[in-house]
Order: C-alpha cells, then sequence, then structure tokens
C-alpha cells in the first residue's frame, strides 16, 4: 500500500531513498526498490525500515523464536555495492535490547530470490522490533548497485513459506566490531597495506551498541584488508 513512491507504514531514509516501483514485484503489484549510485568518489546509501508496532502487529513475545523473510531481485551490482538487513528487538519504550545483523543477502539475477534467517529468539523484555534492510556503496567512482524487495516477513516458529531459492555460494568475508550507540562508522578495505589507499565499504553505518556486522563479497583469490573508523 502506499501512494507514488512512497510505501504505507514504512520510513524511507538515505542519501538515495527507497522507492515503491510498480515495474516488478514476487506478488501484487508493487515492491521496494533500493538503488544507489555514485556521479563521483562520494558515497550513498539508500534503507526503508518498518516498526511493527505500527502496521497493529502482535506484541512480539520475549524468548520466542522469530523467523525473518523476504524475496530481492537484483536491479544491478556494480563496484563497492552492499546490501545489508538488521532486526533491532525493542522494549516498551523504543529503547534497543539486541541487534541481529548487519548481515549481507544475495538478490536474485533475473529472478527472485528468498532470505530467511530463523531462530531469531526475542529477548527479555522486547514487545516491538524494527526491520531494516539497508543498500549503500563505497567512495569509489561510478560505485553502484540495487536490488527490488518484496514480500517480508518477520513471524514466530517454523516457517510455511515453500519453493524457495537459495543464493549460490559466493566467496566473501564478514566484518564485525563492538559498536556504540549514537556513534558512526566507516568500513574501510585496500588490496595493499603498503599504499594509503583505503576506499569505504560501508560509510556513516549507525552503531547499535552490540556488534555492528558487514559482509563484503571478493573475486575468488582475491586479498583485501578491512579497518573499522569512528566518525567524530
Amino acid at each position: 500500500m502506499g501512494t507514488g513512491p512512497n510505501a504505507t507504514n514504512w520510513n524511507q531514509v538515505g542519501s538515495q531513498p527507497p522507492i515503491r516501483v510498480s515495474s516488478a514485484s514476487h506478488s501484487g503489484s508493487y515492491a521496494m526498490q533500493i538503488y544507489v549510485t555514485n556521479s563521483a568518489s562520494t558515497p550513498n546509501n539508500s534503507e526503508f525500515s518498518q516498526n511493527l508496532s505500527t502496521v497493529g502487529g502482535a506484541p512480539v513475545v520475549p524468548g520466542t523464536a522469530y523467523n525473518l523473510s523476504f524475496w530481492a531481485r537484483r536491479v544491478a551490482s556494480g563496484p563497492s555495492y552492499v546490501q545489508n538487513y538488521g532486526i533491532n528487538w525493542l522494549n516498551g519504550s523504543g529503547g534497543s535490547l539486541g541487534f541481529v545483523g548487519w548481515t549481507g543477502f544475495a538478490s536474485g539475477n533475473g529472478v527472485w530470490l528468498q532470505t530467511t534467517a530463523s531462530n531469531l529468539v526475542a529477548p527479555a523484555g522486547a514487545v516491538n522490533a524494527l526491520i531494516q534492510i539497508y543498500g549503500t556503496t563505497g567512495a569509489v567512482s561510478g560505485g553502484h548497485g540495487g536490488s527490488l524487495i518484496d514480500d517480508i516477513s518477520l513471524s514466530p516458529g517454523a516457517s510455511t513459506q515453500t519453493n524457495v531459492l537459495f543464493a549460490p555460494p559466493q566467496p566473501g568475508v564478514e566484518i564485525g566490531w563492538p559498536s556504540s550507540a549514537g556513534k558512526f562508522y566507516d568500513v574501510q578495505w585496500s588490496a595493499d597495506l603498503g599504499r594509503s589507499a583505503w576506499s569505504n565499504l560501508v560509510s556513516a553505518l549507525p552503531g547499535n551498541g552490540g556488534t555492528n556486522r558487514v559482509a563484503d563479497v571478493c573475486a575468488t583469490n582475491e586479498l583485501r584488508f578491512y579497518r573499522v573508523s569512528e566518525l567524530p
């Protein structure tokens, strides 16, 4: 549901905010599109999120295992582009009690590909959850990428979804570090420690008070070094 590029009950933010489109969908008539492109060596990001309480969903039950599911179809995939999802468990005042992610996900090339995460246990005191999907480029000229996202669900118990398409294995790494709520971080990479040439993998990623994580897909046998910088 929504009007034009805006989807009802979804928060659309970023330097290039996502939009609701009718060009393709997994079900229904619309999907959300995250797409970012660099006209120069300036990173960009696109994120949408939903607070379950805003759509009248049942309260989260502490100790219950939940399943997250959504479908993604590739729009483009270029230099320095990464995409992640996350879930923030919230208490009755909206405070964070724990964060799942950021976790990288794949998109189908010309087909819809399902991402699932199971056994996500709500912590003590949790009554609500914030679902976030995020795409970003690093500080690379020509960096770009994006996906269509549809049929997002967070449900307790075993998943009833059938006809599952699994992502093909891709070489990659996950970078994790302890973060502070209210702080922002750049994750950078370099192919050569002997040079002072670092490129942003993710820019201005918000801290969650726990362990932040991002994923990077690399070419086979590619060597990369990583560092995390806290922004002032």
